[in-house]
């Protein structure tokens, strides 16, 4: 005889990927931010590589929720979910695994930002080190159409003669 599997045992099991997911993608963040606060930026482009493949694979695992959460006629979004974990057993490990997820996800969310702040700043070092060298100053920008700084005039670069 074969037994359909219970739907908060289904939900459980796309839970617990999910939350493999997350904490791939935050270890990726992590160690992003070591590789930031050293000088050698060469990693970044197989971390940020890695990262998108990593998101990709917990949008898929977040495609299978949605599917099966319409599959049980519930909203795809944060209501459908709670209704699902307050239908299922007590004994049911999705209580602890969804507030795992949610503690990952912004864990993550929380790190995203302060390695994205870290970016910012070194773009705007390099950006400073660049004008200095081409010998335009901030006093010396404008902002466009587009809200970017643009130089009022033609860059004096410090290596011509």
């Amino acid at each position: 005889m074969n037994n359909p599997m219970p739907s908060h045992h289904i939900f459980s099991l796309i839970l617990q990927a999910e939350i493999e997911q997350v904490q791939g993608l935050l270890a990726l963040l992590e160690e992003e931010y070591q590789l930031l606060q050293n000088t050698s930026l060469e990693p970044l482009e197989a971390i940020t590589q890695q990262k998108q493949l990593q998101i990709e694979k917990l949008e898929a695992s977040v495609n299978q929720q949605n599917v099966f959460l319409q599959q049980q006629e519930l909203s795809t979004d944060r209501k459908g979910i709670e209704a699902l974990i307050q239908q299922s057993p007590a004994d049911s490990p999705i209580r602890r695994q969804w507030k795992e997820f949610e503690q990952l996800l912004e864990t993550s969310r929380k790190q995203n930002e302060i390695n994205g702040s870290m970016l910012t700043q070194s773009r705007h070092q390099v950006t400073h080190t660049l004008n200095l060298l081409r010998g335009t100053t901030q006093a010396q920008k404008i902002y466009g159409p587009t809200g970017e700084a643009q130089s009022t005039e033609t860059a004096k670069l410090l290596g011509n003669a």
